[in-house]
This record gives structure tokens, sequence and C-alpha cells, in this order.
């Protein structure tokens, strides 16, 4: 007779295996039903060799009773038979851990206790065997639709599981809701339980777990590439989540040729890489597929931003807002599955081996204009760049000094390096010879390894590039378009009308409508894209990202920053190589994030996120030996710009509500920033002369404006006034370049406006006159029109940069420190004759007529106030050094010479309109007196002179040379002429070699001659009186 341990087995297996060997015991309508195996208890009982009695089921009948179970499944039973081993497995683990304090426990003897867990521990074995064996050798019979759906069966498991714990997720083909009775789901699919996919892949790692994990990671890239961020692309992540959480299936999957497929472009990894597609999930639209519905469902456009001129504002932003939540969310599911497989040291590198290839295979996105069928989506960068900015977290916060001694500039120049920079790549102060010779010298790391602090950070890097600042040039691509098509389409519809009216109705209008259409289509694709780029985690993590590397450039830059104190300015020269080989991207994306996130979300800006940059930009914005393209330094000069707190009386230029009072801190208090921003912002004004870039005349005035309206701003404070007024003292050659290019600046912007008014006025008048313009061919109308709209968008350009200028010259000029650079020789003469070739304009009755205009405050033309401070630059120079001044504008033969009524008419002028006090107009008419006994009595002295030798005879503008020099090619020329000549163009006229002021060489043995021959003229002339 069976013992009680015995028929408690028999029991316990009945119930995991669903089968029996005793036909009472049979039920078809159990859950699952309970087969009765004849043919096995025939055997059994003919084994035994006894008559008839009870069989039982047992640990060592176990697996003929599984195998005779499998081997003929039953008719019309409801379970396919990996989902029924799924089973055995579920319902084996339950009584183990489920019932085991209930049953097992009942059993006093500890070895029977560990007989029946041994027992279970085996059927799970048995069923994780034999269900990979169904699925990968057809060992048993199956359905033929189960044979179909081959390895996906246990993905259906998975999609069961996921259903039945309430969690969002995507069924597959024939696959559904069910319970765990298994009747409810196709073929019978029971939830996944848990250790099945472990043990699944610890089973058969080595013997064909790639090819059951093939059909799953295919299903899932197809599942995750038709899910837009308004589908359920959370069940998706968790599904691939599950399985990477399986040390055998992760490193399975990094196995499979579509982890890394043999890609050509950035577009085949998104698509057709095991994370693409899940990377890809986005609200953004294929650019590359303009104007086609969107794969991905459900359509963002149709559903968010459809009609959006005619739907409430508040609504469009609470749709961006949702999708800006929901992808904050799939950023940090997928940054959870990408640590999954990163925590698991046999498929760490090939994770990182797939961050570097979604990087590698974008550099299409670096090009002004990148092929978008070749590159990955806006949406699938944006994410890889939100992962990679959660993986620095860790160590993000300078502060913190995590990531120092782990960031090893040698990453960026290594060939080797997992993330690519090829020579081309534009390094800040540094070609790819100079790149190439200075990785050799250094070496790869000892073991050719970089750490993994190093490694997340310059690929977070690159992924902000080619992501979230791709993304802002992308935006305002398609905005811009937008707005043309939008443009078009007003134009043909006018056009139409104006044929209707002619010519009777027209057919319809196909070319309006698909214009129409396109333009709906392009301004959703921004609003969708805006959506992701003002997502407000994103732009926190991506300013903490730049705050970190703003901190890591200066410490390359300056020791006693690498020392943990504050740079030391101005930084040391030469720059150390490890700063110069950088790519200018970290620091041109830099100031392009900080220039958005002021413009879109300023609440983020606080003062202790801002300090880094601003000791950045203090630091940087003047050093030419460390950033070498002054485009760039322009960049920074922007972001800094838009931080400016702004003025009362300032209407004109945005500003940032919301940061002013935080950011006005740093800009008035922070010790570095007063001591050195002045001369950095003074050095780049020189150098954005010249750049590389093709429009590089149009940027150097916007730039130099920016430049122009923070120098205008921190004049006012006291603070950084005395630190300009130091700078003007020990560097003044500094200073005197720099009157020199305002000077360029002023004559070239007021000269072209004031040149241009009058053919303004002459439009405008006809435009006045309704019947002579109704006259004029259509055709012309509208080529004046345009000519019209061209010249008064210069004229508010120049008179606006040009009114930044002359305000700057007149600041600097009122203080007696600062103005003695006006008396430098190279600028004294220049500065006067420029003040009276624009008051020639201004003044002179027959020019002043030129220069009326319909509405001059349309294009900031205020012809008084310029006047007035024109004026006051002549008073203010005058006051600090009268005669050398008198001397100044006396020597202005070019137009006070040719106009000698232009001080005569500047008083009238300033008395009549009431522009200065009178006190001061005396004071400027003392001037004019006095510069006109000054020309009176030079004229008579040069009339006595007689011919005037060679030898003392200036070769570059003539006259009598009072300060001979000697130029490095033998040349000799009078100082004040070469001086003035070289702050152009610092080489020598007659050899073209470099030259300077420090090339000159005084000749005072010629200058005591010319000095001799002066008197003895003056001497001939005294006894000839």
């Amino acid at each position: 007779m069976a013992s009680a341990f015995a028929k408690y087995e028999d029991s316990t297996l009945r119930k995991v295996l669903a089968v029996t060997l005793n036909a009472g015991t049979a039920d078809g309508s159990a859950a699952p039903p309970v087969v009765h195996l004849a043919a096995l208890a025939e055997e059994l009982q003919a084994e035994a060799g006894s008559g008839p009695g009870e069989l039982l089921l047992s640990g060592d009948n176990l697996e003929r009773a599984l195998m005779a179970r499998l081997s003929e499944p039953p008719a019309a039973y409801p379970q396919w038979p990996v989902h029924y081993l799924i089973g055995v497995y579920a319902r084996a683990a339950g009584e183990r851990w489920s019932d085991e304090q209930r049953n097992v426990r009942m059993l006093k003897d500890p070895a029977q206790q560990a007989a029946l867990a041994q027992t279970l521990g085996l059927c799970r074995q048995l069923a994780v065997s034999y269900a990979g064996l169904t699925l990968l050798m057809d060992m048993f019979p199956q359905h033929p639709e189960a044979e179909k759906r081959g390895a996906l069966q246990l993905l259906d498991s998975l999609d069961v599981a996921a259903a039945a714990s309430a969690l969002p997720g995507l069924a597959g083909p024939a696959t559904g809701a069910g319970s765990s009775d298994g009747g409810a789901a196709a073929g019978g699919a029971l939830p996944m339980p848990p250790g099945f996919l472990e043990d699944f892949g610890a089973r058969f790692a080595d013997e064909g777990l790639g090819d059951v994990m093939s059909p799953i990671a295919a299903e899932l890239m197809r599942r995750g590439g038709t899910v837009s961020l308004l589908g359920d692309f959370s069940g998706i992540v968790s599904l691939l989540s599950r399985l990477a959480a399986s040390k055998p299936l992760a490193l399975a999957l990094t196995r499979l040729p579509s982890w890394l497929p043999p890609q050509q472009d950035g577009r085949t990894l998104e698509q057709y890489s095991v994370l693409g597609p899940l990377f890809g999930v986005s609200c953004t639209l294929d650019i590359a597929a303009m104007g086609s519905p969107s794969r991905r469902l459900p359509d963002v456009a149709q559903q968010c931003f459809a009609g959006a001129a005619t739907r409430r504002p508040a609504d469009v932003r609470q749709s961006m807002q949702s999708l800006a939540v929901a992808a904050g969310q799939l950023r940090q599911q997928l940054h959870s599955l990408l640590m999954l497989f990163l925590k698991n040291q046999d498929t760490r590198e090939a994770a990182l081996a797939w961050l570097a290839a979604a990087l590698n295979s974008n550099l299409e996105r670096t090009k002004m204009q990148p092929n978008p069928a070749k590159s990955a989506t806006d949406g699938f960068m944006l994410n890889v760049a939100g992962v990679l900015l959660r993986l620095c977290e860790p160590f993000v916060d300078p502060l913190s000094g995590k990531a120092w001694g782990k960031l090893d500039t040698r990453y960026v120049c290594d060939p080797s390096a997992r993330l690519v920079h090829g020579p081309d790549a534009t390094r800040l102060n540094a070609d790819s010879d100079q790149v190439a010779a200075w990785f050799r010298q250094q070496g790869p790391p000892a073991d050719g390894k970089y750490h993994f602090i190093c490694e997340c950070f310059f690929m977070a890097a690159r992924a902000l590039q080619l992501g979230l600042k791709k993304g802002l040039d992308s935006y305002q691509m398609i905005a811009r378009h937008a707005r043309h098509y939008e443009e078009d389409l007003a134009a043909m519809q006018r056009w139409v009308l104006v044929a209707v009216l002619l010519q009777g109705p027209l057919a319809g209008m196909p070319q309006a409508q698909v214009m129409a259409q396109r333009a709906e289509w392009l301004k959703c694709a921004a609003m969708s894209l805006e959506a992701l780029l003002q997502d407000q985690a994103l732009l926190t993590e991506a300013l903490a990202f730049y705050r970190l590397s703003a901190a890591y450039m200066l410490r390359l830059a300056s020791p006693t920053a690498a020392a943990g104190g504050p740079p030391t300015l101005p930084l040391p020269e030469p720059p150390a190589p490890a700063f110069c080989v950088l790519p200018e991207y970290y620091a041109e994306d830099l100031g392009e994030v900080l220039l958005w996130v002021g413009r879109v979300r300023p609440d983020l800006v606080e003062a202790r996120r801002m300090e880094e940059f601003m000791v950045f930009f203090t630091s940087l914005l003047g050093a030419q030996a460390y950033v070498k393209n002054a485009y760039l330094r322009g960049k920074m000069v922007e972001a800094l710009h838009s931080y400016m707190p702004p003025e009362a009386s300032d209407r004109q230029r945005y500003r940032i509500p919301a940061s002013a009072a935080e950011v006005a801190m740093l800009f008035e208090v922070h010790p570095l920033v007063i001591q050195h921003i002045v001369r950095s912002l003074i050095q780049l004004y020189i150098d954005i002369e010249i750049t590389d870039r093709h429009n590089t005349f149009y940027e150097k005035f916007t730039t130099r404006y920016q430049i122009g309206e923070i120098l205008c701003y921190l004049w006012n404070l006291p603070q950084h006034r005395a630190s300009w007024r130091v700078m003007a003292q020990q560097q003044p050659k500094l200073h005197v370049q720099f009157i020199h290019v305002l000077l360029n600046d002023s004559q070239f912007l007021l000269q072209d406006a004031l040149e241009m008014l009058p053919k303004v006025q002459d439009t405008e008048r006809l435009q006045a006159d309704a019947a002579a313009w109704a006259a004029l061919p259509h055709q012309e109308r509208e080529e004046r029109e345009s000519v019209l709209h061209q010249q008064q968008g210069l004229l508010k350009n120049n008179f606006m940069l040009s009114s930044i200028i002359i305000k700057l010259m007149q600041s600097t000029a009122d203080d007696r420190e600062v103005s003695a650079c006006y008396f430098d020789a190279a600028v004294r003469n220049r500065t006067a004759k420029i003040n009276d070739f624009f008051l020639k304009y201004l003044t002179v009755p027959e020019e002043r007529r030129r220069l009326r205009v319909k509405d001059p405050e349309q294009y900031h033309w205020h012809p008084k106030r310029l006047i007035t401070q024109l004026a006051q630059i002549h008073i203010s120079l005058y006051r600090a050094r009268r005669g050398e001044w008198v001397q100044a504008v006396a020597a202005d033969t070019d137009y006070y010479g040719r106009a000698p009524q232009l001080f005569t008419e500047l008083l009238s002028l300033l008395r009549e309109l009431g522009l200065l006090p009178e006190d001061e107009v005396a004071e400027l008419a003392g001037m004019v007196s006095a510069v006109e006994e000054y020309k009176a009595s030079v004229e008579e002295e040069e009339e006595a002179f007689e011919d005037v030798p060679e030898e003392f005879e200036d070769p570059l503008l003539g006259g009598l040379m009072r300060d001979p020099v000697r130029l490095p090619s033998g040349n000799v020329v009078e100082r004040s002429s070469i001086v003035q000549q070289l702050l152009s163009d610092p080489r020598d006229p007659y050899s073209r070699q470099r030259c300077t002021e420090e090339d000159l060489e005084a000749l005072p043995d010629l200058q005591a001659r010319i000095e001799a021959w002066v008197q003895e003229q003056r001497s001939k002339r005294m006894r000839t009186d």
C-alpha cells in the first residue's frame, strides 16, 4: 500500500503536470484539464508485473509522464505544447513557493520535504528543456499555428503577463489578454512566470538561444517601429527589459546580427537594429517623408496639432506639455533598459558599441544641409541624447569632483576610440596634423581603454550636438519653410483672385492645395519638435551637463582652475594642447543651448547654474589663442547678450525677464567678471573682423552690436567702469585698436545709411503721388517695392548698429582717463575727421534736405540725437586735451576743410533746437574759434616754408615728417601715418611682411635735422617780416 508521502507527491504532480495515471482522477473540466496517460499507465503496470492497482506519479516517472503527455497531445486541448510547459513551470514554482509553507511543511520529515522540493525543481527543469527543444528541434508534435508562431510563443506569454498585471503593452498577432487558466489567449498562452526566462537562457545559452531570440527581437522591433509617443510604447520597452534582465538572454540579444546591423547610415541603425526602433519612438514627424502620413501611430500631428491655427493656444500648449511628459517617461524607460545591458559585464561592451554606432552613423547630421534619408530622425537622436545625459547624472555636478581624473582629452584624438572624430573635425585651435602629432606624443592609455565616465561624457557631448543642437537647427528650418509656403500660398491666392476678376472663374488650383497641405504638415512638424525641445527635464539635464563641460574646459585651460580655484586671467599662453584639440562643438553647442533655454524656458535659469558659464565666457571671449574661431566666440556673446539684465528704456531688444535678477548678480558682483569681462569683450570686438564663414560680413556687425550693448550696460556700472579705466591705462594699444574699429564701423554703417536715405525718399515721394505711382507698369511697381523693402531693412539695421557705436564713443570720450586713448597718433586725427564727416551730412542745409524720410522712427533714425552725440564727443575730447584736439580738428582738410560752414551750422542747430545747454554750446564755440586760429597760424607758417626736402617728406601721405621712423623694409615714413595704417593692415606697405608698431625704428637724428630745418625756415620768415 502506498505511503502518505507517495500519495501527496502524486497529488502534487497531478496538479503541476495536469496528467494522471488513473482514469478515475482525469478531469476535462479542470483548468487546465487533467489528462489520463493511459498508454503510460499500461507500460508502468506491465513493468511492475502485478495486476491492476493504484499507479502514482513520482519523481521516478515524472520525465516519462511529461514525454508521454507531449508526444500524444490530446485532441482539442486548449494549450499549445510550449504554453503547456510554461504552465507546468508556473505551477511547479507555485507549489514550491506558494503552497510550500502550507503543504510542504506539513511533511514532518525533512528528507520528505527535500525530496518534494527536488521533484518540483525537476519539473521546472524539464519544462524549460522541453519548451526549448520544441521550439528549436520540433521534438514534439504541435498545432500548425504553433509551428508558424515558433519562438514568438514566448513573447505571447510575456504579452499575457503584461496584460494580467495591468501593464500597458501591445499584444502581438494571435495573442490577447488571458487568465491563468490559459483558456482566453490564442494557443492558451499563460503569463510568463518569474524565473522561466532566466532558466531558459541558462539552459540554451550555447544551444541555439540566438535562434529563439532572433524572431522575438524582430517582432519587438516591428512593434517599436510603428508606435508613436501617444501609443503604448511602455509595454514594448518593458518586454525588451524583461528579456534583458536575464543575463543569458541579454547576451544572446547582443550577439544577434540585428544588434548592430551592417550599417551604411543612421537611418539604417534606427530602423534595423534591436534598440533602434524603440529609441525612434517620438512625436516628431519624419522630414525625409515630408507630407506623408506618419507610419507611427497614433498620428501625433493629427491628434495634437491639426488645425492648430483655429484652436485655442492653451489647448496647443497643453498638447505640447503632455508630449513632453510622455517623452520624459520614454527616456527614463530607455535608460533603465540600457542600464540592464551596461550592468551586465557580458553585454557592457556591446551596449557601448551600440551607443557609439548611433552617434558615428549620424555624422551626416553635422552637415550644413544633411540628407534626412541617410540620418536618424530628430526624435531618435533626442532620445539617445537624453539617455546619455542620464548616464552622466551620477558625476555631472562639477563640485562633486567625480569626473575629474577620469575625463581624458585623448579620447577625441584617438583613432581607435569608440567614438569617431575624423581628421576633418574642426578643433578649438588645432589642425588635423597638430592633433595627430599631439596624440602620438601622448600615446593611448596603457591598457587601451578609457574610463566609463570618460566614454559617457564624450558620447553625451556628441549626442547633444547631433540631437539637441541639430534639433534646434531642424526646428528653425522647418518653421522657416512653413512660413515660406504660407507666404507663397498667400501670393498665389492673390494672383488667383486677380485672375478671376479679369478672366472669370478658374478651374481648381491643385498647386494651391498641395502648398496648403505642405504648409500645414510643416507647421505640425515644427510644433511636434518644439514640444520636445522645450521639455523641462531634457533642458535641465543639458544645462547640468554643459556646466560640467564648461568647468572641464576651464580646468584644461587654466592650471589654477585645475587645482580647484578660479582661473587666472588672462589665460596663460601658449595654451595647453589638451584644450586646443577639443572639437569646436563643445563650445558652440554650449552657447546655442544656453540661448535656447533663455528664450523658451527662462524659469530654468538660476545664478548657481549660470556661474560656471559666466566665468567660462569671461575667460574665453577674448582668448583668440584658445578659441581661434571668432564666430564661435561670437556665439558666446549672443548667449551672454540674451541674459543681460534689461534697461528701463530698452524696448528694442528681447530680454529674459525671469533671469534678470539672477544673472544681474553675476554681472555686477562676481569678482572675476568685474575684473576681466570688459577686456574680453573689447578683444573679441576687434577679433571678429575676420572669420572663415561665408556670411562673416553681416555676422560681425550683429556680434559687434551685441558686444556694444553689453559694453554700454557695463559702462553704467561703477565697478566695471573702474576696470575699464584700468584696462585703458594698462593696455592702451588694445583700446586704441578698439577705437580704430569703432571708427571703421561707424563710418561704413552711417555712410551707407545716409547715402541710402535719399533713395528711400525718392520712392516714398513717388508712392505719395497716387496717380504717378499707378501709372507705372505693375512689374516695375513690384520691383520698386521689393527694393524699398530691402533698403528699409538695411537702414533699420545700420542705424541701430551705428547708434550703439556712437553711444560707446560718446561715453568713453567723456571719461578723462579712458579718453586718453583717443589722442594716440593712430586714431586722434581720424576720430576728428570721422566726426566731421557725419556732421557735414547732418548740418549743411543742402545735405540735410536729402535725409528726410516719411517715418524716421521705423528706421531708428534719430538725427537730433546723433547731432547731439557728435557735438558732445567734440566737447569731451576738447575738455580732455584742448591743444591736441584743436590740432586734430584743424588737420581735417577733407570735410571741415571743404565745408568750413560745418561748425557754424552745427552751433546754430544746437541753439535753435535746444539740443545742448548754452554753456556747452559756448564751450563748443570756443573750440571752433581755437581751431580757426590754429589753422590760420599753420597755414601762414606753411606758406613761409620753402620746398620741403624729399628726405623730410612723408612718402605715404605727403607733408613734412615730424616723427620719422624706419620700417623693417628700410623705408622711412611718418609715425602717425604708418601707425594708423598698421591698425587696418599690420604689414610693411613696401615688403608686405608682418609689421607692428614695436617693429618701427625711431630716427632721432633725422628728427633733429627736420626740426633744425623747420627752425631755419621760421628764422627766414622772421627776417623777411
